[in-house]
């Protein structure tokens, strides 16, 4: 490949040169899963360039042999090949090796002196490679979405010479690296908050370290026994700390708290406003915010057109919404959630799903309608009650 322009080249001619390697992820057995080993990563770790590499589900360490062959390398990029399709994450220096699941493909560069590792993840994320996979996926109304691997080597995809690759990849690797990087401090802020909020209001730290010192110094005042037991804590926050528990229907509680419900100190709002009941108002502010952040004038709301749309053409263009109940079986009290969907496919209500739950599809899943089962058309032989 010559290195004097950009060239339009198909991807089985990369994989031909020895430039390309392509694979997808492991069918993995739930039988093969533990708590420690490799990483097996799925879908649902897969973000938007990253990919989380500290996840539940291990490949059991004494069968690593078998996985041998789908062990990532440091600058593999990934994306999702089944069910949203086209998330794209690359597996970065420092990271462990993984093994992918199945609905994930991986691309590897074999010759960094014709394809730039990172380029390479630039360019599955860019529009070229996007579109290649939405002409080829299934769209099919009943199961996920899905790009093969036959697909994939059938796909044309432009490339500049390497010294621009280089550049490039230089360029956009840098503000990446930032944004990575303040993405991981997130995480451990996050991580932070989580572990505080815990120590204080579930494990009640605070109020056993002053309880246990009350216990030894009876007469010390609370500003002197909260400096002496929480020299670590601001003095004012460290006042606030009972030195004692009582008492309660949850049982031991801090001295002074009370246990109740969020009803008893909140109301819930239910009032609802109805837009076109304010039709003038709501333009008002619409055309006040325009004025304020843009400096084209804004157009003047035509009443008279909005009076002539038709009860037809409006009911034509009202989306159909279907409600779901969503319960977890056997869980006491009961755990649900209430949904409002357009007409999907069943990958799509799979997504919405996940995201009212607040799971991250870390999971293998499928529908049953009627008898029939829906889901990932190469793990629906994969028994989900094995788990």
């Amino acid at each position: 490949m010559a290195n004097d322009g950009a060239q339009r080249v198909r991807v089985s001619s990369l994989i031909e040169a020895g430039i390309l390697a392509i694979n997808d992820g492991y069918r993995v057995k739930n039988s093969e899963l533990g708590p420690v080993g490799i990483p097996f990563v799925r879908g649902g770790d897969i973000g938007d360039g990253w990919i989380e590499t500290n996840v539940t589900d291990h490949i059991r360490p004494e069968l690593a042999a078998r996985v041998t062959s789908k062990l990532t390398r440091p600058g593999d990029v990934a994306f999702i090949t089944k069910g949203t399709v086209g998330r794209v994450g690359r597996i970065r220096e420092g990271r462990p090796a993984v093994v992918l699941a199945p609905q994930v493909a991986y691309w590897r560069s074999l010759d960094e002196s014709k394809l730039n590792s990172r380029f390479l993840f630039y360019l599955l994320k860019g529009s070229e490679f996007q579109s290649n996979l939405d002409a080829v996926k299934t769209h099919d109304s009943m199961v996920a979405d899905y790009v093969s691997l036959t697909d994939q080597r059938l796909f044309h995809l432009t490339l500049p010479a390497i010294c621009e690759q280089e550049q490039a990849a230089n360029i956009l690797g840098t503000l990446d690296d930032k944004i990575e990087l303040n993405r991981r401090m997130n995480e451990t802020l996050e991580a932070m908050a989580r572990r505080l909020f815990k120590s204080w209001f579930v494990d009640f730290d605070p109020v056993h370290a002053k309880a246990a010192l009350r216990r030894e110094h009876s007469q010390l005042g609370n500003a002197d026994l909260s400096r002496r037991a929480l020299p670590n804590l601001d003095p004012k926050i460290a006042e606030q700390f009972p030195d004692g528990f009582e008492d309660s229907t949850l049982g031991p509680i801090p001295k002074g708290w009370t246990a109740g419900r969020i009803g008893d100190i909140a109301a819930l709002d239910k009032t609802t406003v109805n837009p076109s009941g304010f039709p003038d108002e709501l333009l008002e502010k619409i055309q006040d915010v325009r004025d304020r952040y843009t400096d084209e004038e804004p157009p003047q709301p035509e009443k008279s057109k909005r009076k002539t749309v038709s009860k037809a053409n409006a009911k034509t263009a009202t989306a159909i919404l279907f409600q779901f109940k969503i319960t977890l079986l056997e869980s006491k009290p009961p755990i649900w959630r209430r949904i409002q969907v357009q007409d999907c496919t069943l990958d799509k209500l799979h997504e919405q799903i996940q995201t009212a739950m607040g799971w991250t599809n870390s999971h293998l899943h499928q529908f049953e309608i009627k008898g029939q089962r829906y889901g990932d058309l190469e793990l629906l032989e994969v028994s989900v009650h094995e788990s």
